[in-house]
């Protein structure tokens, strides 16, 4: 993939963990199942993410969890993925995934959070092998919903003002229900229009 660690250049942005975690953690928040009105910016407790030197996509490092709580876990992003992100708005996330387990989808969202709340935008659950996720920054392109993935639709205005101070981004590692899913994240990356 070229380029190793945390970039951040005139395109885009990216973790590719090839030197480790990268400050990247993860949280465990309210499973839909349990609260289907749960509001994802109450973090329930946050967790430790292990590092992988090779498996990842080319072979190369990535972060894993083995999830053993009974909540919604989300791998969450450092400080150089937060901030002002307006220059993102039509852009695109990009990340892989893979889990152990694929047989829970209520949870497998994205969430942005900003100074009012989240929004989160639903993707489908990962393979056992690297799956790779394209989230357009879009309202027009792709529904995004307030507080979580039940919530009411929202529109390109509320997404471009959670980009233009974002003060969390979380990604799903919940997709095995009632298992110890193992779950791995790699090559994640913002990427301008």
């Amino acid at each position: 993939n070229g380029g190793s660690g945390s970039g951040n250049d005139q395109q885009g942005l990216e973790a590719t963990f090839d030197d480790g975690k990268e400050g990247w953690n993860a949280v465990d928040l309210t499973p839909l199942e349990s609260d289907p009105e749960a509001d994802w910016s109450n973090v329930l407790q946050t967790l430790e993410i292990s590092h992988e030197q090779d498996g990842g996509v080319d072979d190369s490092g990535y972060v894993t969890r083995t999830d053993t709580t009974p909540n919604a876990f989300f791998f969450n992003a450092p400080d150089a993925f937060l901030g002002d992100k307006s220059a993102y708005v039509d852009g695109t996330l990009e990340f892989y995934l893979k889990s152990t387990n694929n047989n829970y989808r209520l949870d497998s969202g994205v969430i942005f959070e900003g100074a009012d709340g989240v929004i989160a935008t639903k993707f489908p659950e990962p393979q056992t092998d690297w799956t790779q996720f394209n989230i357009e920054l879009d309202a027009g392109a792709r529904s995004y919903r307030e507080s979580n993935l039940n919530g009411p639709e929202i529109g390109q205005e509320r997404l471009e003002a959670v980009l233009s101070d974002l003060q969390a981004l979380r990604i799903s590692g919940e997709h095995g229900g009632a298992v110890e899913e193992k779950v791995g994240l790699d090559e994640v990356q913002l990427r301008q229009e």
